[in-house]
């Protein structure tokens, strides 16, 4: 089964990944920084449908609309679940940067041949630095405590979390790290906001007898680099 991770930077570049996603066929598509208003052009595109995790109303354009992240498949869904590792009071408009929004995870279970997979995508927690703050931590804590649900599992997404560094080593305490080490950027070289800035912090995890290979980073598509995988069951 080929998944595909992507943050797509809101409304910026469809012109340039919509036509690389379609060109890998992945059965699996994890997106971050994506607007609700965007769901149904997106389907339409992709042929699939969509699995949105709503995390701070915010501008798309002129219009109001509902800034998160979401899963698209075109498989069979046994089972889909939103749930949230950190929710702010103040959720009503993205009014105090990053710290407005409510933080967590959509999981899909889908099948594939004689396979069943549970994937999850989230956009985590963004410190602004690169550093880890309190918040991260627990935010942190409260997210590996909801994975704990999932034996089998894969996550992939925007983690906000540079390697090496706190946050992602803590992290592959628990999970698998399937980014070869030997990668250090998933940021974009000339599309992010600070050309030629490194950092890796973009993730595709994984726990129990859900395999990554084939793993292979993309650029040219959004301010992030996009990452393609190929999941197995062991």
């Amino acid at each position: 089964m080929k998944l595909v991770q992507l943050n797509i930077e809101m409304q910026k570049h469809f012109d340039k990944f919509l036509p690389w996603i379609k060109q890998q066929q992945a059965d699996v598509i994890c997106i971050q920084e994506v607007f609700d208003d965007d769901l149904a052009m997106l389907e339409k595109e992709l042929g699939m449908q969509s699995y949105f995790l709503p995390m701070v109303p915010m501008k798309a354009g002129d219009n109001d609309a509902i800034f998160g992240c979401a899963i698209f498949t075109n498989l069979v869904v046994k089972n889909d679940t939103l749930e949230y590792y950190y929710v702010n009071k103040n959720n009503d408009r993205r009014t105090n940067g990053e710290k407005t929004m409510h933080r967590g995870i959509v999981v899909v279970e889908v099948e594939k041949g004689n396979q069943t997979f549970t994937i999850g995508t989230t956009h985590f927690t963004w410190t602004g630095d690169g550093q880890p703050d309190d918040q991260q931590r627990a935010d942190l804590k409260a997210l590996l405590k909801l994975l704990e649900k999932y034996p089998n599992l894969v996550i992939a997404g925007d983690f906000n979390a540079p390697r090496p560094g706190e946050i992602a080593d803590e992290l592959a305490k628990h999970l698998t790290d399937n980014i070869p080490p030997e990668i250090d950027n998933s940021l974009d070289p000339k599309l992010h906001r600070k050309p030629g800035l490194k950092r890796m912090v973009d993730f595709v995890w994984s726990k129990g007898n859900h395999k990554v290979t084939n793993v292979q980073m993309h650029e040219g598509l959004s301010d992030h680099q996009g990452i393609s995988t190929t999941l197995s069951t062991n």
